[in-house]
């Protein structure tokens, strides 16, 4: 079975573009923010990412900005319940 890091690293470079993929580009900036994994991962993912985007220049100070922030999901506690209940309350049905 693979990994989550493995998963989204094998993601993001068999993706034909990230530059129009708008769900890899969320997962790629939230695994970065993610407190979850390790730093190992994100500097390979960010330098995966560089490499997609063809940035040369991926510089550490580029990189702790983007772990710095929140982006698409707020890695605080209890912050999936909230999330799940606000999913289940905006329901259709």
């Amino acid at each position: 079975m693979i990994n989550k890091a493995s998963y989204i690293l094998q993601l993001l470079s068999s993706s034909t573009d990230i530059c129009i993929d708008t769900e890899l580009t969320c997962l790629a900036f939230d695994s970065l923010s993610c407190p979850y994994f390790s730093n190992s991962f994100k500097v390979k993912l960010f330098n995966e990412l560089c490499r997609e985007v063809k940035f040369e220049n991926s510089d550490e100070e580029i990189l702790n900005f983007i772990k710095g922030r929140e982006w698409f999901f707020t890695w605080q506690d209890n912050n999936l319940a909230q999330v799940l209940m606000k999913k289940e309350l905006r329901s259709p049905y």
